[in-house]
């Protein structure tokens, strides 16, 4: 009677881990689901951007960030990255669906107001006049990056994982000296905005050469706040 219980028992968490190996692919099939559903909705937002469709673009690259956003929300609760080696990987994947987010969030705000000024026209004053909350939002975004990038590391990781890693930081290299001056820049946007201000913007022409490089021949008066 003994030897048979202890058979149901071995079998009944033979089945048990059999399922929870199930739901454990079933999740990560879920996660990695979302993260390309967000990278794809990225991609096909700044193709948009390029061409000039503001609106278009703003929807798609909202569509990443809510992507991304929920694939945060599938990892689960953080302190689960405590855990010894899959605790690494998770944490790995929350980091990339950060950038993802705060990056698609960034473009969302530059596609805004490439569609706010686009529908009023092309003039500066135009553009000066509703991009604060956008370029104020979209720094803010870049600023999360910031933080996030001098973690990203493919130690630990597996491949496929660690592959992505590499992919982010590589794209992530070229923009470092920027992402370094995110608060510089914020600090600036906050500035221009914050009264009324008046900027003189100088063209010199190179072709005539003066001690400050070239012939200063014409000006523009540039009002922002």
């Amino acid at each position: 009677m003994k030897r048979r219980r202890s058979w149901v028992i071995a079998a009944a968490v033979f089945v048990a881990l059999l399922g929870l190996g199930g739901l454990g692919a079933w999740w990560a099939s879920q996660v990695q689901a979302s993260a390309k559903a967000g990278e794809a909705s990225a991609r096909q937002g700044l193709e948009l951007l390029k061409n000039g469709d503001g609106v278009g673009a703003q929807a798609q690259l909202s569509q990443a960030q809510q992507q991304f956003e929920h694939t945060r929300s599938l990892l689960g609760p953080t302190w689960l990255q405590a855990i010894p080696v899959a605790g690494r990987q998770l944490q790995a994947v929350d980091q990339l669906a950060q950038v993802g987010a705060a990056s698609s969030s960034a473009g969302a705000q530059m596609a805004a107001l490439v569609a706010q000024t686009s529908a009023s026209g092309h003039k500066l004053s135009d553009v000066l006049k509703v991009a604060k909350p956008y370029l104020l939002s979209a720094v803010d975004s870049l600023q999360t990056i910031a933080a996030i990038e001098p973690q990203l590391s493919a130690d630990g990781l597996l491949p496929p994982l660690a592959d992505a890693v590499q992919s982010a930081e590589d794209l992530l290299a070229p923009t470092k000296p920027f992402l370094a001056k995110s608060g510089s820049i914020a600090g600036f946007v906050n500035y221009v905005f914050s009264g009324d201000h008046r900027f003189v913007l100088v063209s010199q022409n190179s072709a005539e050469l003066r001690p400050t490089g070239g012939f200063m021949g014409s000006y523009g008066l540039i009002k922002a706040g």
